[in-house]
């Protein structure tokens, strides 16, 4: 299935670096570049940028996130005494939005803390704005799945320097104490000055110490990571080896009747998930005992991603925005339902996972594999298939088994 009819790529802003925030949406008000499918002349814009994780979606209304929890075997599963935080880069949420969508859900309402960095703080803008529907989509993902569980959100920009900031400010929040967190943006690595890409690497060492889990969304530009060079590009922060990763798939079970088994990697040719090898980061030492195959540019860096869950149309995230419920789609939806995973572990083992790679990588049938389907794009890009795949990771949450095992880590 291609983008939605009349989706643009939005120029929504720029911070003082001049990189310029870019999304897919068709629902964001401005001017723009029409969506460019992956056999046509893409603008000379895209290779600076930073890009949402995050596609909207005119076609039905999907699931809401209780029902996708539902179709991966995670109903019911406490997450009760941890907390998740979610790292926003601009915009806000209308708090009635986020109780109207847990109401529809039948869950209880949730508890949200906000912390301001530098100066930035929930700032919504009537859901006209990219920055509003990640927003939306994250807490209601997280409010849906584990709604015992306090959310605090921390406020940043698109700033490389916010971004280390909040992701610092939340490593060493000892009020809030937050378990895991997420964060649904990123870029090109090629996008990134060494001295932004190192800092904000750094800030990730720094919650890895602290023994907090960081999940961070693949991307939604396939393997091209939205750069039409003949050659594939995977996204930072994503590709930090600090960093779990999330790609995307495709036609999880769930209400349209799809079984379990249909579930392939999301590529709907001009969206789907990014994935492939670092140019800036080695295979780190959990990945060595994987078979990662050769690249253009030779040996491969850190794989991308590390794990999936459901991020396309089929089915897609019901979420209420500014009074209003619609379909949302993306990684930056598998991103949540992970960190909701992983909360829901931390309860069950009374302590945090921190980052759980050589745990995870030496463990991975705890993961259902996606074995079909590729994220390719004008002839670049990777298939899936048994084991590790650059698509879809180690696979994607196998129910109580996946929390069950988690929670057993040493």
């Amino acid at each position: 299935m291609l983008a939605p009819a009349g989706a643009n790529f939005i120029r929504s802003r720029s911070d003082d670096s001049g990189t310029a925030l870019m999304s897919l949406s068709g629902q964001y008000e401005g001017k723009g570049w029409r969506a460019q499918a992956c056999d046509s002349a893409a603008p000379a814009e895209f290779d600076r940028r930073v890009v949402t994780a995050l596609q909207a979606s005119a076609e039905g209304l999907g699931l809401r996130p209780t029902e996708i929890a539902r179709s991966y075997g995670l109903s019911g599963i406490d997450a009760q005494g941890t907390c998740l935080g979610i790292i926003s880069l601009g915009g806000g949420y209308n708090p009635d939005d986020l109780n109207c969508a847990s109401d529809l859900m039948g869950q209880p309402r949730v508890s949200v803390s906000h912390i301001p960095i530098n100066g930035n703080f929930n700032d919504f803008q009537n859901g006209t704005s990219t920055f509003d529907i990640e927003l939306a989509l994250d807490m209601q993902i997280v409010a849906g799945i584990v709604p015992k569980a306090s959310i605090v959100v921390y406020f940043s920009s698109t700033k490389p320097s916010d971004i280390a900031a909040a992701i610092r400010i939340a490593a060493k929040d000892t009020e809030n104490n937050p378990d895991v967190l997420s964060l649904s943006w990123g870029a090109s690595e090629d996008s990134w000055q060494d001295g932004d890409r190192n800092d904000i690497e750094g800030a990730m060492e720094t919650a890895a110490a602290r023994n907090v889990s960081f999940v961070v969304a693949a991307g939604d530009s396939l393997a091209t990571g939205g750069i039409f060079d003949g050659r594939p590009h995977v996204f930072f922060p994503a590709s930090s080896p600090f960093a779990i990763a999330c790609g995307g798939t495709d036609g999880l079970v769930g209400a349209n009747g799809v079984s379990a088994g249909d579930e392939t990697v999301w590529n709907e040719g001009t969206a789907g998930t990014t994935g492939g090898f670092s140019n800036s980061f080695a295979v780190p030492d959990y990945q060595k005992s994987i078979q990662l195959p050769q690249t253009g540019g030779g040996l491969p860096g850190r794989g991308v991603p590390d794990l999936a869950a459901a991020a396309g149309s089929n089915p897609g995230y019901r979420i209420v925005l500014n009074g209003t419920e619609q379909k949302q789609k993306g990684t930056s939806a598998a991103t949540p339902l992970w960190a909701a995973v992983i909360a829901m572990a931390c309860a069950k083992r009374g302590r945090r996972l921190g980052a759980f790679h050589k745990f995870l990588y030496e463990n991975p049938l705890m993961c259902r594999e996606i074995i079909t389907g590729n994220n390719r794009c004008r002839g670049v890009g990777y298939y899936a298939g048994p084991g590790w795949n650059a698509c879809t990771g180690l696979g994607v949450p196998k129910g109580a088994t996946t929390v069950q095992r988690l929670a057993e880590m040493p």
